[in-house]
């Protein structure tokens, strides 16, 4: 197999055209490519979908008023999933955790309140 090397894609071997080519076309390099960005991206993806049913349950319920106070079981119903925030917030002594846009702190065991970022936290 003189001049022959084998694709990185699906293992058939070519004759290459051009003396710095690796996939036997086009295709085949665009599909290796695709597939190796499916599998980097594969694990954020759970936690993005997480992140953002999240988000539109808190979306719905604050609406257009800047802060709401909801019940932990509420949120449960609606299955939002309390082990994914996207930052933590500390300010006067007072830990808020962060969702995009939004910040939630609780207020006692079984309620949260959650305000729009953007608003003094007092």
């Amino acid at each position: 197999m003189e001049n022959y090397i084998k694709c990185p894609y699906n293992g058939e071997y070519f004759k290459p055209k051009r003396s710095n080519q690796k996939y036997a076309s086009k295709y085949n390099r665009i599909a290796f490519h695709n597939k190796q960005y499916r599998k980097s991206r594969f694990p954020l993806e759970r936690v993005n979908q997480k992140l953002y049913k999240n988000f539109n349950i808190i979306s719905d319920l604050i609406g257009d008023d800047n802060e709401v106070i909801v019940s932990n079981d509420y949120l449960k119903g609606r299955k939002y999933d309390f082990n994914y925030m996207t930052h933590i917030h500390i300010e006067n002594n007072k830990t808020y955790f962060g969702l995009y846009d939004f910040v939630f702190t609780k207020v006692d065991e079984s309620t949260m309140k959650f305000l729009k970022k953007w608003i003094q936290l007092n």
